[in-house]
C-alpha cells in the first residue's frame, strides 16, 4: 500500500484542534542525529524557554536538544511558512534550511506493517508509541570508519536518499546549491549502516560520518488515526525552493518520491510519482528576499 506521508499543520499543535497526544507527550521533538549532520540546527530546551512561554517546568524536557520544525501551512505571506519550536509558532521564510522535518501518516496505512507498539506515561497519561519502518538515525563513533576498511562492513546492494545542503556551501549572490545523492548501505555485525557527507564542514573540510539505520517510533493520537515521528527524521530541507506555493514544495516532493521508499521497501519503485534531481537552487523569488 502507497503511505502517505505529510507534515502537521498550525492547528494540530495549537489551539482549539490541536492533537490530543500532544496534551500528554508535548509538541517539541528531537533531531535525530542525522537529521543535524544534514542541517537541522538544534538547540537545548532549558527553563528559561518554559519561563518566557509562562509554562512550568517539566523535568522530562530539560536539559535535552530540540529543533524547529515546519508546519505545513502557509504563513500571512506567500514566501512565508509556520515553523514548530521553543514552544510557540513563528513564521519563516520558506528558503529556510535549517529547520527539522517532522513526519505524519495515517495510522491505518502502515498498521499492517508496524513491527512493535508500547504504551508508556510521561506524566500527563498514557501515549501508545508504533514502531514501523527503519531510517537512518544515530552516528555511529568517529573511528567506524576503521571498521570500513578493514574489510568489516559489506555492501548489501540497498541505497537510501540523502537530500539537503551540499557538503560545501556553494554561494552565488544569495543562492545556496542544494543535492540529492544516493548513500549506499552496509551490513555491519547484524545491523544497517551508512556513510553521510555533513552538511557543515568542519575547518574547511568535508568529512563523512556513519549512521545506523534504526527502527523508527511513532506517537499515535487515537482521536485522528495519525502517527507522528517522535523525533524529526530529517533536515536541510527548505520548505519551497520551486515555487512559494506549499503544493509544490520541496519536502513533500521529497516525502513523495524519496522517503516513502526508503523507510518502506515494501513499495514498488514503479509507485514513485517523478524524479527531484533537477530542483537545484532557490527560487528565484525566493532569493530577493
Amino acid at each position: 500500500m502507497k503511505k502517505h506521508f505529510t507534515q502537521l499543520t498550525l492547528d494540530q499543535v495549537q489551539g482549539p484542534n490541536k492533537l490530543d497526544v500532544f496534551n500528554r507527550f508535548g509538541t517539541e521533538a528531537a533531531p535525530t542525529e542525522f537529521a543535524e549532520i544534514r542541517g537541522a540546527e538544534s538547540y537545548p530546551l532549558k527553563g528559561m524557554h518554559f519561563a518566557e512561554a509562562r509554562k512550568e517546568i517539566d523535568p522530562n524536557l530539560l536539559n535535552k536538544k530540540f529543533c524547529d520544525y515546519w508546519l505545513d501551512t502557509k504563513g500571512r505571506g506567500d514566501s512565508f511558512c509556520f515553523t514548530y519550536g521553543k514552544l510557540t509558532v513563528e513564521e519563516e521564510f520558506v528558503s529556510e534550511f535549517t529547520n527539522g522535518v517532522r513526519i505524519v501518516v495515517p495510522y491505518e496505512e502502515i498498521k499492517n506493517d508496524i513491527i512493535g507498539t508500547r504504551t508508556v506515561d510521561y506524566g500527563k497519561g498514557p501515549v501508545t508509541i508504533v514502531t514501523f519502518g527503519e531510517y537512518p538515525q544515530e552516528v555511529l563513533p568517529r573511528d567506524f570508519y576503521k571498521n570500513y576498511e578493514a574489510g568489516e562492513v559489506k555492501p548489501i546492494g540497498q541505497s537510501i536518499g540523502v537530500w539537503g545542503i551540499k557538503c560545501e556551501r556553494f554561494y552565488d549572490g544569495n543562492e545556496v546549491k542544494f543535492e540529492k545523492t544516493e548513500s549506499p548501505v552496509y551490513e555491519y555485525n547484524g545491523q544497517k549502516v551508512m556513510p553521510v557527507s555533513r552538511a557543515i564542514f568542519d575547518n574547511g573540510e568535508c568529512r563523512n560520518s556513519w549512521i545506523r539505520i534504526s527502527p523508527v517510533e511513532w506517537i499515535l493520537d487515537e482521536k485522528t488515526g495519525l502517527c507522528i515521528s517522535k523525533d524529526c527524521l530529517l533536515g536541510g530541507l527548505p520548505m519551497s525552493r520551486i515555487g512559494i506555493y506549499l503544493n509544490k514544495s520541496t519536502i513533500q516532493k521529497f516525502l513523495d518520491n524519496v522517503f516513502a521508499y526508503d523507510i518502506d521497501n515494501s513499495i514498488d519503485l514503479d509507485m514513485m510519482i517523478e524524479d527531484v534531481d533537477d530542483y537545484t537552487s532557490v527560487d528565484e523569488k525566493e532569493k530577493s528576499l
